[in-house]
């Protein structure tokens, strides 16, 4: 049987012995970089300017990217269907943590404390908040907690 495995939120294992089905995914995961023909490594004759975000050795890619080699393998017929291994359940945090304080001498608006908080209630999810709102102390806090 062939699959995409969800490992964590970054990164999918294709399970398969198939090697067809292998370079089928490296290949539609392959692309050139424009402009590459005035590297010093095309120059030198050691790059074709390709770049596959298909690691072979693990048969890895990142999760983003299932759907476009779910899309190639349409091309050609085969369905490819994705089995998601992610925990269900978010990291727990403590109520009486004190997230204000997390990130050492900066203290955290009401805001940043609540988004923080929210954070910890799903298994993942975007953080969406206006300019200068302090989008990646955000994410700094919510990391160094996620950390300890």
């Amino acid at each position: 049987m062939t699959y995409f495995q969800i490992e964590n939120n970054r990164t999918a294992r294709l399970v398969t012995d198939d090697f067809r089905v292998r370079n089928l995914v490296a290949k539609g995961l392959t692309f050139q970089l424009p402009n590459f023909k005035f590297t010093k490594a095309h120059k030198e004759g050691g790059w074709d300017g390709n770049i596959c975000f298909f690691k072979r050795h693990s048969n890895t890619l990142e999760v983003g990217l299932i759907d476009l080699a779910q899309e190639k393998a349409r091309e050609i017929g085969m369905i490819i269907p994705v089995v998601d291994k992610r925990p269900d359940t978010p990291i727990k945090l403590d109520p009486s943590y004190d997230i204000a304080h997390v990130l050492d001498g900066k203290t955290l608006r009401d805001y940043q404390e609540d988004a923080i908080r929210t954070i910890f209630t799903r298994t993942r999810g975007i953080i969406q908040s206006p300019t200068g709102s302090g989008k990646t102390v955000i994410a700094a806090g919510a990391i160094k907690i996620a950390n300890l």
